[in-house]
């Protein structure tokens, strides 16, 4: 482990609790190691270690953040996208490159759907030139995460969002069984319906979902 993050494993350390660990681990379905370190606790302990350590400079953050996303406990994961955020001005367009690193690797929901809003959707709107490109070679991959952060990255967008763009990565997908991938187009529509209700009710008017698709699209909206 890189000697910076010693501090910050010795915390997490004197600060496990094997049942709560035991817990998340099966509600992970048994994917990854936890400390036992709730969110709430989990980032006082991480606000601390950075009050006392400093801020790595984005020169090293990559370095830091990959450290900490090849460690086993899944607390470390979650550090690694929010001391990602905190440089979130330093951002360049290859920054990407890392962001799907991540993505693709020690994948699961919990991450995937953290990093698609507070990286890949923050990114989005720093460089949005190649967005619609990008995420149509996503929606084409064979890697079921990237196809849902091309779904999903808008969902905190509101009146931001793309709505042609939203529309076409999840037409493209309507069709798949893939439970992470029908949720995902039930839980963007979801959102963007908290703007636009009307136009996300004429679209799964139009467009055959899966069931649980269309379900998660509208289950808010008062008809």
């Amino acid at each position: 482990m890189h000697t910076y993050l010693l501090p910050l494993a010795e915390k997490f350390t004197a600060n496990a609790n094997v049942e709560f660990g035991e817990q998340m681990k099966r509600y992970m379905k048994n994917h990854f190691e936890f400390f036992g370190i709730k969110q709430a606790p989990r980032r006082v302990l991480f606000k601390a270690f950075l009050a006392e350590q400093g801020v790595p400079t984005w020169e090293n953050t990559i370095e830091i953040a990959q450290e900490l996303y090849i460690q086993p406990e899944r607390e470390y994961h979650y550090c690694a996208i929010e001391l990602l955020m905190k440089h979130k001005k330093s951002w360049t367009s290859d920054s990407l490159d890392f962001f799907v690193w991540m993505i693709t690797n020690n994948s699961w929901w919990d991450t995937v759907d953290y990093i698609s809003a507070d990286l890949i959707g923050v990114f989005f709107q720093k460089f949005p030139d190649h967005t619609h490109e990008i995420t149509w070679d996503w929606i084409q991959s064979p890697n079921l995460w990237l196809k849902r952060t091309a779904i999903i990255f808008q969902r905190k967008y509101k009146r931001e969002t793309d709505e042609k763009l939203l529309f076409r990565n999840v037409e493209a997908c309507a069709n798949e069984k893939e439970f992470f991938i029908a949720k995902g187009i039930g839980w963007a529509l979801r959102a963007h319906a908290k703007t636009f209700p009307d136009q996300v009710i004429a679209f799964v008017e139009t467009v055959p979902l899966q069931a649980l698709s269309k379900r998660e699209a509208i289950k808010n909206i008062t008809i």
